[in-house]
């Protein structure tokens, strides 16, 4: 288990001291838990930029995205990132068992 600043880090991102900002081959986001990760942070900061506050943007998401929100429970990711099991058929591509 690997600990930054007192907190755990998750195995399945990439260290934010490993990022240039040149592109490298490491640079694109490879696997499904860092892009879902980056795509939550996307929302975070938009939120931010409306003004709205956390509780706000998970109201906002709870009223308004509903089967978007059991899909995400019901997604599972390996120690790498990579899918292994999900009802949500949109990204099934048939690697994920």
């Amino acid at each position: 288990m690997l600990w930054i600043n007192g907190v755990k880090a998750d195995a399945r991102l990439k260290q934010f001291s490993t990022l240039t900002s040149e592109w490298q081959w490491s640079s694109p986001l490879r696997n499904w838990f860092e892009r879902r990760q980056a795509l939550v942070e996307i929302d975070v900061i938009t939120a931010m930029a409306l003004g709205l506050t956390l509780d706000e943007l998970i109201l906002i998401y709870n009223v308004q995205f509903p089967v978007l929100q059991q899909n995400e429970d019901d997604t599972w990711y390996d120690t790498k990132g990579n899918i292994v099991f999900t009802f949500y058929k949109g990204l099934y591509r048939g690697w994920c068992r």
